[in-house]
């Protein structure tokens, strides 16, 4: 089999099934010791929803111990499945310029060491609230140059170690900043207002953790009567954590 029906096996398949597959490319290391944990993917073609890599092909032996992967001008409408099964250790996550119409908790909720996640120069024009809330070791983001209109209002609330952020060239924001995260999460619900659905899905979400919280307090009383449970218990959250968008200022409400 040459090469170029080698090609046209991977495409076809790629194309047609559920089934991903691509191929790794790693700089020479004699030039960059580092890039050994480095993995550029080529070959790499998805078009549809919950497509699962189910084969990488590499000749480095040291694949299993990827942390940087790089998706960079490849056609990825949306995010593969299953990477975290080749990369287990991933720490830095980049698709550029791929199409990528959007990016959910599930994409990347798998990824438990993720501490980069670059999306620049795509499609996506949605962020869920919840899109972060597994991923808190998240130091920096990048969403520029996408089609950012509607962002959820909590989106950077969960990262307590966010650095970076930048949200540059987007529909409804151009800004970015290191270490003005706050600066950033007025400017996201002053100009990127969620839909009244995503709003629905944040109502419902803190319906949930109210309910939670609710059955702690009663454990807690239950255990300790003379013990006022809902004054001390370091779960128990200010309303305005639970309804942010109700304690915005003036010019940033709904």
């Amino acid at each position: 089999m040459n090469l170029l029906t080698s090609f046209l096996s991977i495409f076809i398949l790629t194309r047609s099934s559920t089934s991903i597959t691509f191929n790794c490319q790693f700089i020479d290391i004699e030039f960059c010791p580092t890039c050994i944990h480095q993995c550029k993917a080529i070959n790499l073609i998805i078009t549809k929803q919950n497509q699962t890599v189910t084969k990488i092909f590499t000749n480095n032996k040291e694949s299993e111990n990827i942390k940087v992967l790089k998706i960079h001008d490849q056609i990825v409408h949306h995010m593969p499945m299953g990477l975290e099964n080749f990369f287990p250790y991933l720490s830095i996550l980049q698709v550029w310029s791929c199409g990528l119409r959007e990016i959910t908790q599930n994409n990347i909720k798998v990824h438990e060491n993720l501490h980069e996640l670059s999306l620049s120069g795509n499609e996506i024009e949605i962020l869920e609230s919840n899109l972060f809330e597994k991923n808190l070791k998240i130091s920096k983001i990048d969403f520029s140059r996408n089609r950012l209109k509607n962002v959820g209002f909590n989106l950077l609330l969960p990262l307590e170690n966010l650095i970076f952020a930048d949200f540059y060239a987007n529909d409804c924001i151009n800004d970015g900043s290191r270490n003005q995260k706050f600066m950033i999460i007025s400017n996201l619900r002053k100009f990127c207002k969620p839909t009244n659905e995503m709003l629905m899905n944040d109502i419902k979400n803190l319906n949930e953790e109210v309910k939670k919280l609710k059955t702690e307090i009663k454990i807690c009383e239950k255990f300790n009567k003379n013990h006022r449970c809902n004054e001390d218990n370091e779960n128990i959250v200010g309303i305005d954590s639970l309804f942010p968008f109700f304690f915005v200022n003036d010019e940033n409400r709904i």
